[in-house]
């Protein structure tokens, strides 16, 4: 009986909540929205676009948005909760954005089960993005949504955003100028769903104005330090840096509530020497034959290492500097993924996959990264926890962690493969020479470094074994396998890059002290190493 009444109540209670919500419908000739009349709410159409003004702040409104419409979109103004359920809603705007909530409370975006839809923007570059959020979203739903940017960012807001468990499947695509796939000023955590995130578009911009040479091996220009190339005095620059104009991509402090979350530039550990012939011998020293400038020369058809490669990627100083770069994700909080299959596609120059400001944590779910340059980039902390990781950079880092201290990349659990095929000086792991916290987990690196050495661990900082096998040339479609001496594979992965001058950092829960392995490359041992 107690069971019969409270199915009595739930029943009533969800026909309640499904009467009080404002059902939106689109169709070509319009849009029509029921009720009409709504106390605190104010409904207007014109066309197909609905502007909805709300100024109770007392309730949670629900709108329930369906249909079809080719030139159509929503303007929500309200101070409280909200939430928009697509019911199969498809909705391209000729001008502006589909939907444009100016609400600084959560916002919940949910997927009707089993639900296709599909938002489209402008062309112009008149607004910010498809879905554009003054506080911040969280989707749910096991539905489908497309999003096509083409004018903005796919999803932008100006707090954070969060996937849920229940999340069925969001695909992305940005193919504008710029575009960012998701761009929020706070946290993006997924929880859950199949996200896949793709960006073709090109960057806005790039640096032609400086008055310096490039700053060598690839690393992004800044204006200041005259005397940095020593023409008089050569020698580095001071640990302690403290100049502007460090960051000069635009998108960083693209509006001035941006600066509230930025960590300002780290010093550099120990600063950085440069030999006395300057950056252009900088690695030869102490390399067998000077093994690495003829790699480095044949992989990227040069007679200097003052030059780059001829498409303009990384692994030179000549690299050009892109301004509003397209990206998969970036946070200006942090990234942080426990769920879900994540999946980002970022191929034109200077694209970049996740970039979050104030650190990546991955501890569940699989996420793959494939982009032109850095695939993972923060400048907090890196931490690989349990999640199944493979990222791949064509033109720098795999994993760039500008974080300050030991630990700035840490690998705990999970399983990571990462590719830079840039050459030298960009790495399948970077944090800037600190040291990389190993624990647990499984990870393998095909990438470069600074020279004969890449970030790595070390006695202190790695409780778990770790191998690294250097000075191997690489090419795409290799497979690399670490055996036992005369024993077990250990674990194997497949370059999808060409690396001239490899350096890989191998570490799984296998690995016994004492031991010999070996590093075959397609079955053929190349190097021996003993833990």
């Amino acid at each position: 009986m107690r069971k019969g009444l409270l199915l009595v109540l739930l029943s009533v209670s969800l026909c309640c909540a499904a009467n009080d919500a404002v059902r939106v419908v689109w169709s070509q000739n319009g849009v029509r929205m029921r009720p009409k009349k709504m106390e605190g709410v104010t409904l207007t159409a014109e066309g197909g676009y609905a502007t909805i003004e709300n100024s109770d702040t007392t309730k949670e409104l629900q709108f329930i948005l369906s249909g079809t419409c080719t030139d159509g979109g929503l303007s929500y103004m309200g101070s409280g909760k909200v939430t928009f359920l697509l019911s199969g809603l498809t909705l391209e705007s000729k001008e502006g954005c589909p939907m444009d909530i100016k609400c600084g409370k959560r916002v919940a975006i949910k997927l009707k089960e089993k639900s296709s839809n599909e938002l489209t923007d402008a062309p112009d570059t008149l607004h910010k993005a498809v879905v554009n959020c003054k506080g911040h979203i969280s989707l749910s739903g096991a539905g489908a949504l497309t999003i096509n940017a083409r004018g903005g960012h796919a999803i932008r807001t100006k707090e954070g955003v969060l996937l849920k468990r229940s999340l069925g499947k969001l695909d992305i695509n940005a193919t504008g100028d710029g575009c960012k796939g998701i761009r929020t000023k706070g946290d993006f955590v997924m929880h859950g769903g199949e996200v896949t995130i793709r960006t073709t578009g090109n960057y806005l911009a790039e640096d032609t104005t400086s008055d310096f040479p490039p700053m060598p091996f690839g690393m992004d220009d800044f204006d200041g330090f005259d005397d940095f190339y020593g023409y008089d005095d050569f020698g580095g620059f001071n640990d302690l840096i403290g100049f502007d104009d460090f960051y000069e991509d635009p998108d960083y402090y693209d509006e001035m509530e941006d600066s509230t979350n930025q960590q300002m530039p780290q010093p550099f550990p120990g600063g950085m020497m440069m030999p006395p012939g300057g950056p252009g011998d900088m690695f030869a020293e102490g390399m067998p034959d000077s093994l690495f400038m003829q790699r480095i020369q044949e992989f990227f058809g040069i007679d200097s290492m003052m030059m780059g490669p001829p498409d303009g990627g990384g692994g030179g100083p000549m690299r050009p500097s892109y301004k509003g770069t397209t990206k998969g994700i970036k946070a200006m909080g942090k990234i942080v993924v426990s769920g879900g299959v994540l999946e980002v596609n970022a191929s034109t120059p200077g694209a970049e996959g996740l970039e979050g400001k104030q650190g990546v944590e991955l501890s569940g779910g699989e996420v793959r990264v494939h982009a032109y340059d850095d695939a993972i980039n923060a400048n907090g902390k890196i931490i690989f926890s349990g999640a199944e990781v493979y990222a791949e950079s064509a033109r720098n880092d795999a994993i760039d962690s500008n974080g300050w201290g030991d630990g700035a990349i840490t690998i705990s659990d999970g399983h990571v493969e990462v590719f830079s095929g840039a050459g030298p000086p960009e790495e399948g792991f970077d944090c800037d020479q600190w040291a990389i916290v190993i624990e647990g987990g499984e990870a393998f690196s095909v990438g470069s470094g600074m020279g004969p050495w890449p970030s790595m661990p070390n006695e202190r900082t790695a409780t778990q074994p770790y191998l690294l096998f250097q000075n191997l040339r690489v090419n795409a479609g290799d497979e690399l396998s670490v055996w036992e001496k005369d024993g077990e594979q250990v674990i194997s992965v497949k370059s999808p890059v060409m690396n001239p001058l490899n350096h890989s950092l191998v570490t799984s829960p296998a690995l016994k002290r004492g031991s010999t392995y070996v590093l075959k490359i397609n079955g053929i041992e190349v190097q021996e190493k003993q833990l």
